[in-house]
């Protein structure tokens, strides 16, 4: 029961989060110009990425923020417990972990373009 708790904390927490990104996918105004990477070549190709990974490592970066103030909330509200300490200490390890991928997930289009040689 409470992992069900912890979804929906979890998920309407991110849904506030993600409900003004919405604002920002809109295409433009009528009559603005935006331009489309063309994925057929290799600086194309590079360039979605770093798109992606950029999309990838905000939302890493938010949710691994949330779970600090988990882990934090669960360590102040413990009363001694080491089952809850335990419990935070886990999950401050993985929102450690978290943010450590998004970092290293940054290197992806430098190890792609130093692999696809001069773009």
């Amino acid at each position: 029961m409470k992992f069900i708790a912890y979804i929906l904390t979890f998920s309407l927490a991110l849904s506030f989060v993600a409900l003004p990104l919405g604002v920002l996918a809109q295409t433009g105004l009528p009559g603005d110009q935006t331009e489309v990477s063309d994925v057929s070549t290799a600086a194309g190709l590079v360039e979605a990425i770093e798109s992606i990974v950029d999309w990838v490592f905000t939302i890493l970066i938010i949710a691994a923020v949330f779970m600090v103030l988990i882990a934090a909330f669960q360590f102040v509200t413990a009363g001694g417990s080491a089952d809850t300490i335990s419990s935070a200490r886990q999950k401050l390890l993985m929102a450690v972990v978290g943010i450590l991928l998004a970092f290293f997930a940054q290197a992806i289009p430098l190890v792609l373009e130093n692999m696809l040689g001069d773009l």
